[in-house]
């Protein structure tokens, strides 16, 4: 089964530096644990200090399929859901499929 990769896109409002890092370490309390859950992390943007994505790294399809489904049911609750970039062209996520991997050790 491959792995999933959920990317979300974030951005910070203009006057409210460290909103969105704050955010991610508050919704990271929430989601430890989560079964299928394997990592996560907060990319800042190299080029705009505003601009965040959110990489969720899932066992699979199944996994992600089941917590969103409890995410929905719970209304969304979110600390990073008021940064979500609702204006980016093709939606605030993305969700990947790993199609081929190369780990070094």
């Amino acid at each position: 089964m491959p792995r999933l990769r959920v990317l979300v896109h974030l951005v910070e409002p203009a006057g409210r530096r460290g909103a969105v890092p704050a955010a991610y370490e508050e919704a990271r309390e929430t989601l430890a644990g989560t079964a299928g859950l394997l990592a996560d992390e907060l990319l800042g943007s190299v080029t705009d200090a505003r601009r965040f994505v959110l990489v969720m790294e899932w066992e699979g399809r199944r996994q992600y399929a089941a917590w969103e489904r409890e995410h929905r049911a719970r209304g969304h609750r979110s600390p990073l859901r008021p940064f979500q970039d609702r204006e980016r062209p093709g939606g605030h996520y993305e969700v990947f499929a790993e199609t081929a991997a190369r780990r070094f050790t």
